[in-house]
């Protein structure tokens, strides 16, 4: 399908109306939708009508509730952390997603969710912590790799960035020459 992601419950009239800005439309398909069913998608939508009315409490009620459900869906997580950055509380928006990354600290994805968190606030020596510990979570994670060492290469580490670089280019390149033949 062309890399479109349809949502499971298949409402897209919602999310069509909420792109069209047609608010007062998408409010009353996603209220009509959560009286037959609470689904992830449609709580979701509830909670981003919710953060664009700058109802930012019931927007996180039903945030937490796709997160008490799925503490790995990084859409939900992403939404709470920008409802607490809408009110300029960043240090909150960044303690959510770091006690849900320490709820699964083998969770890649959570931790590489951190750790960007991390670096797009600044804090980079956190932030490595969290890239080291998304790459412990999976070995094989590429973009840790990549992101420790860009890091590296914008501290001036350039053989600890060189070092990073070096098995993943032999390794990738070993993968392509296989897929090749």
């Amino acid at each position: 399908n062309g890399g479109l992601r349809l949502p499971p419950d298949g409402d897209l009239k919602n999310c069509a109306q909420m792109a069209l800005d047609r608010m007062t439309e998408a409010r009353a398909g996603v209220d009509r939708g959560l009286k037959l069913a609470r689904t992830r998608n449609l709580m979701l939508q509830d909670a981003l009508l919710k953060l664009r009315q700058k109802d930012y409490t019931g927007a996180r009620g039903s945030l937490e509730v796709i997160l008490k459900a799925n503490p790995e869906d990084l859409r939900a997580l992403s939404a709470l952390a920008s409802s607490y950055a809408a009110q300029n509380q960043l240090p909150t928006a960044l303690k959510r997603i770091r006690e849900y990354a320490e709820q699964r600290p083998k969770s890649a994805r959570l931790q590489m969710f951190l750790a960007q968190s991390l670096r797009d606030g600044g804090r980079d020596e956190e932030a490595r912590a969290a890239f080291v510990a998304a790459k412990a979570a999976d070995p094989k994670l590429l973009a840790a790799d990549l992101e420790l060492a860009q890091m590296d290469g914008s501290e001036g580490k350039f053989d600890a960035a060189r070092k990073r670089i070096q098995p993943l280019a032999a390794t990738n390149v070993a993968a392509a020459i296989r897929v090749a033949r």
